[in-house]
């Protein structure tokens, strides 16, 4: 029986149910002794020690969890900034994502950003039930979590969300799933947060450099197309077929030709592979702009809508014309960019 199938034969009363505190303090303690296998209410859960982005965080994860195929990550995560890595159960109902940010992050700011989550969260949720929040220490890091429930079209879920610092950024986890699973989930995903061990620079393991800025990011935004495997701005001709451009000369091998300096390929609409509109947004501080001008070494910053204190605090400025708010920042100040893609075909 997989590892979801038992939380769900458990829920169901299928075996006999312990009380509420007892419960979660042996599977807090399963996590503080050690050990692989939990046994709750009679049911035997595995788990397994598992390190992510390249051996620098280890922590204790249910056995048998999969990787979230792309098609289905497009589908789960289709406007949001993707997370790093999705871990699932085999009926998709638990997520564990795992996000390392371009967030600056030192642990004396923990609580600043926080706030600064939560904040953000009560901004796109009108309805937030908040469970809980704080900032703790595991294996000698800090490490701020909050937890909370919110409505949407397939009902109530729960996010236990935490955050910690490597390499000076932000690394963001999330466990999601229905609000039926959480009073067994709750405890687990207490006991993951504390198994959490960050590689230091006095450990056998290699460090990670810490992730480049943005000066040489090459900004997209429009039409693009998959063809051949690669991924090329594209327009629509009149005659219904597709103009692809390309700035790589080994291109000349597949059917381009040399124009205006670039290379060009006009294929048809059944040559390709995908269509979509992308949309570039910009990370700063925190807060989703979308992208305005890109100059050598700024670009502009622009938000349709924006409340005054925010406005103040990030020194943004009102077009008079259009009623938006906008900033020009140096491309080194940008903590993310966001590719959003919209499919056509």
């Amino acid at each position: 029986m997989a590892f979801d199938e038992k939380i769900i034969a458990l829920i169901n009363g299928k075996r006999q149910a312990m009380d509420a505190v007892a419960r979660n303090d042996q599977i807090t303690n399963f996590f503080r002794t050690g050990g692989d296998c939990l046994k709750v209410d009679g049911v035997s859960l595995k788990f397994e020690e598992k390190s992510i982005f390249d051996g620098q965080v280890i922590l204790k994860l249910p056995t048998g969890l999969e990787i979230l195929l792309p098609e289905k990550t497009r589908l789960k995560y289709p406007s949001d900034s993707k997370p790093d890595l999705i871990l699932t159960t085999s009926d998709g109902l638990i997520n564990i994502t795992f996000k390392h940010s371009r967030i600056p992050l030192d642990e004396g700011i923990m609580d600043q950003l926080k706030d600064r989550i939560i904040m953000t969260i009560n901004k796109k949720h009108s309805r937030v039930c908040w469970q809980k929040e704080g900032i703790k220490q595991v294996n000698g890091k800090q490490i701020g979590f909050c937890n909370f429930i919110v409505p949407t079209l397939d009902g109530n879920v729960f996010s236990l969300m935490f955050f910690v610092e490597l390499n000076h950024q932000a690394l963001i986890g999330n466990i999601n799933g229905p609000v039926s699973l959480i009073e067994y989930w709750q405890p687990i995903a207490d006991g993951l947060v504390e198994s959490i061990k960050i590689a230091t620079e006095s450990d056998d393991i290699p460090l990670k450099p810490p992730v480049a800025n943005f000066a040489d990011y090459q900004f997209k935004s429009g039409l693009y197309a998959s063809y051949h495997n690669k991924e090329y701005q594209t327009f629509k001709l009149a005659d219904g077929n597709y103009r692809l451009i390309s700035f790589d000369s080994r291109d000349l091998e597949d059917g381009f030709e040399k124009k205006d300096g670039v290379y060009k390929k006009t294929v048809s609409d059944g040559e390709l592979q995908s269509l979509y509109e992308l949309e570039t947004k910009i990370m700063y501080r925190g807060n989703i702009f979308e992208l305005g001008e890109v100059c050598k070494n700024e670009v502009q910053l622009i938000k349709k809508k924006c409340d005054f204190e925010l406005a103040r605090q990030l020194q943004l400025e009102k077009d008079s014309w259009s009623g938006k708010y906008g900033k020009r920042i140096a491309k080194t100040e940008i903590e993310d960019v966001i590719e959003e893609k919209r499919s056509i075909k």
